[in-house]
């Protein structure tokens, strides 16, 4: 069984910001809940908040942080996002994505979901409850990592390099791979060592797995379906290494 901290986790996990496919993820999901929130004002639920790095890209969109609640299950990652939101006014709480989330049902025009569904018990579970506390006008956005992700393309996209795929793939091929192809990447970022073994360590043991849900993209609208949402925006994104879903009540 591989099992990650992630409160060890939340130390590095701001590295991601200096990664470009991760940026232009967030942009992405960032634009597409301002267009949502314009027609349909209201409270906007970041499931899986992390250290509200997604949150920070609502705000340069000069979205209120007071309408912004960002829940996550791990204290370090909470206290970062506290740090950076908190005295905003954005709400940070404490909430497990594998539990009824503390909220009256319809309460959310927006719900947001980045790369924490893979890692609950019970996927369809959880889109269950998000689809109970979303607003019958909100929208479902969600990005996961799909069943063949592979963290070397991701890699590959960050530094823009003209090598083929299958020099980047070799990313699944062994811890010396890995790490050879990580320094590579980022040559010029000038990261701390430590936290980028962190970083480096994190996502090996959140991939290599047996317990996290790396979906198809059908499973993923099914799942929607199921929960009586209906897939609007169907995409990949994070250099076509996630699933992007749009999806709103049926």
């Amino acid at each position: 069984m591989n099992t990650i901290d992630w409160n060890t986790y939340a130390r590095a996990y701001d590295l991601l910001r200096s990664i470009a496919p991760y940026r232009t993820m967030h942009d992405q999901v960032a634009d597409a809940v301002l267009h949502h929130y314009r027609n349909v004002p209201g409270r906007i639920l970041d499931a899986g908040c992390g250290t509200g790095n997604l949150l920070t890209a609502l705000v340069a969109r000069n979205i209120p942080s007071a309408y912004m609640v960002g829940i996550d299950a791990s204290r370090d990652m909470r206290v970062i996002a506290e740090q950076k939101h908190g005295a905003l006014g954005a709400d940070i709480r404490t909430a497990d994505l594998n539990a009824p989330l503390p909220f009256a049902s319809g309460t959310f025009s927006v719900i947001t979901c980045i790369n924490a569904l893979y890692a609950v018990a019970n996927p369809a579970a959880t889109i269950r409850e998000f689809a109970r506390v979303l607003h019958p006008e909100g929208i479902l956005i969600v990005v996961t990592p799909h069943h063949d992700a592979n963290l070397g393309l991701i890699l590959k996209a960050h530094c823009k390099s003209s090598k083929p795929d299958r020099y980047w793939m070799q990313f699944t091929q062994g811890d010396s791979f890995a790490r050879a192809l990580i320094q590579e990447a980022f040559e010029h970022n000038n990261f701390d060592p430590a936290l980028l073994d962190i970083l480096f360590t994190a996502n090996t043991t959140i991939h290599a797995s047996d317990e996290k849900h790396f979906l198809r993209l059908q499973e993923l609208c099914d799942i929607c379906k199921s929960a009586g949402l209906t897939p609007r925006l169907v995409k990949t994104t994070y250099a076509g290494q996630a699933l992007l879903v749009h999806a709103s009540p049926t």
